[in-house]
């Protein structure tokens, strides 16, 4: 199993700009990276080749870390597990939860 470099950025992100108030994202990235770790996924960094790919990605989805998401599982090949329900419009293999 994978861990993408786009996820962990997501959540440092999302963690930093919600810091202290209510639902906000309550695991900081390095936390997630650990825990991620720990539980056996290995790294997934972002290639020239993923980014290049994004060339021809249609515009479904306009997150860009999503967006990277859905690159990655198309080059690598890999299962994308998501609950983002609209990632699953892309042609790759997701499993939303």
């Amino acid at each position: 199993m994978l861990v993408s470099a786009a996820t962990i950025g997501d959540v440092s992100i999302k963690h930093a700009l919600g810091q202290g108030r209510s639902g906000s994202m309550p695991i900081t990235g390095t936390r997630a990276l650990a825990r991620a770790k720990s539980a056996g996924f290995a790294s997934l960094p972002i290639s020239p080749e993923h980014a290049a790919a994004m060339d021809g990605l249609p515009h479904i989805h306009a997150d860009p870390f999503d967006r990277m998401l859905i690159i990655q599982a198309q080059v690598e090949p890999a299962h994308l597990l998501t609950s983002d329900t609209p990632l699953a419009s892309y042609p790759i293999s997701a499993i939303v939860v």
